[in-house]
């Protein structure tokens, strides 16, 4: 067993000198010790004094004074990070202060070019460190300090910055259908452009950011009553607005639908609904039974309305909603309408076969006319093969044949004629 024949304090530390075991120990509480390097001397007395111990032997082998400094604190470990706007939050594992207090943290946003001393001063974890720039790498590094220096280097993190945090100070159209459709603007700062807008939990629809300051979009359907609005934006940073919106009663559903299609279109007309205490300023159409609604452009806010760019032949499933200007109103029962295939006419000219309604023959000789007696040259014989020739020739038999008959028809009347 040991005996302790003496113990210092100094500089953070114990440090006690042991007989039996001729060992000098060391402590940063009292209560857990470790060995430090020594002869197996009888030690009998320690005394603390310029941040150095001296411990003084009865007898032994070895030197009878041994020195024993305070010394640099051991490295930070395991650095963890967690992000703010311009700033980073480091948590880390203190080292051993090796004798002396840990006073303070140094901080290296460089990989360890150069550090910076924390001002005021924290000897804990974690540190924060503010004066980010959004958007940028940095490589932290970690030093302890105290009273002999600093200690070597921790391991690199390294960070991605995250710019200003958004805000959000006001909404413009506050209030709108549970249906959606109301138009909002928000102004605040700090917006970006993936920045996403929820009213209650749902995602705002058809989001423009303007600028960093000022964004719009078109509300989705909700529950009746008062609801936050929140911007996000792709940084993660968020802002909330508590109570910002307010879902009303929409105008109700256009009823009576008929319809009278057109040449690619159909004229829809209907009986208006009763709009709540909003004012109805223009309409949307489906035609795939309310998934997807068109705007009616230019407006057109009365009933009926047309419907143009329709396919011939095709079937529709028509829903009208009106729009507000609290948004949109409850969607109107469907109406299916088919719009005519178009009619179809084939010309003579397109049937190979036809038969044309005039056949011009051989020209009069100049002056004469059917009444007139006129000496006619005999005609010139001419032999034409409405056969294997004519099919090759590419010319219609039938028409051929035709075109034979006038031939002779006209050349017995001039025959007739020159009798005469």
């Amino acid at each position: 067993s040991d005996w302790w024949y003496a113990v210092g304090y100094g500089g953070g530390r114990f440090l006690a000198a042991t007989y039996g075991s001729n060992k000098v120990m060391s402590s940063t509480d009292g209560l857990i010790w470790q060995e430090e390097t020594a002869f197996a001397n009888t030690w009998r007395s320690v005394a603390y004094g310029s941040d150095t111990f001296v411990v003084v032997s009865e007898d032994g082998a070895g030197p009878r004074v041994e020195r024993y400094g305070v010394v640099q604190p051991e490295a930070p470990t395991a650095l963890s990070s967690t992000l703010g706007p311009e700033s980073v939050t480091i948590a880390f594992t203190p080292g051993a202060a090796n004798g002396a207090a840990i006073t303070n943290y140094a901080y290296s946003l460089d990989g360890g070019l150069t550090y910076i001393l924390l001002n005021p001063a924290d000897a804990s974890s974690p540190i924060t460190i503010t004066g980010l720039t959004g958007g940028e790498i940095y490589t932290i590094m970690l030093k302890a300090v105290n009273s002999f220096g600093m200690s070597v280097p921790s391991e690199p993190l390294v960070i991605t910055a995250l710019g200003p945090a958004p805000t959000l100070t006001t909404v413009a159209g506050d209030e709108g259908s549970t249906v959606g459709g109301t138009q909002l603007t928000l102004t605040g700062t700090g917006f970006d452009a993936g920045t996403v807008v929820l009213v209650g939990d749902e995602p705002c629809l058809a989001v423009v950011v303007v600028s960093d300051t000022s964004l719009t979009c078109t509300t989705p359907a909700g529950t009746l009553g008062v609801t936050d609005v929140e911007v996000l934006n792709s940084d993660g940073q968020s802002a909330v607005l508590v109570g910002a919106f307010t879902y009303v009663l929409p105008a109700e559903a256009p009823t009576s639908l008929t319809a009278e299609p057109g040449a690619e279109s159909v004229t829809i007309a209907f009986t208006p609904g009763v709009a709540n205490g909003a004012t109805i300023t223009n309409y949307a159409y489906s035609l795939d039974g309310g998934v997807t609604f068109i705007t009616l452009t230019p407006a057109d806010a009365t009933s009926p309305i047309t419907i143009t760019g329709l396919s011939a032949g095709s079937t529709y499933n028509i829903v009208v909603r009106a729009i507000t200007s609290l948004g949109y109103s409850l969607s109107s029962d469907p109406i299916i309408v088919t719009i005519a295939a178009a009619a179809t006419n084939q010309s003579d000219t397109e049937n190979p076969n036809s038969i044309p309604t005039q056949i011009p023959g051989p020209a009069l000789p100049p002056g004469a006319n059917l009444s007139t007696p006129t000496a006619a040259s005999p005609p010139t014989p001419t032999r034409i093969d409405a056969g294997k020739g004519a099919q090759q020739n590419g010319l219609n038999p039938l028409a051929l044949l035709l075109a034979l008959i006038v031939m002779a028809v006209t050349t017995r009347i001039r025959t007739l004629i020159s009798l005469h």
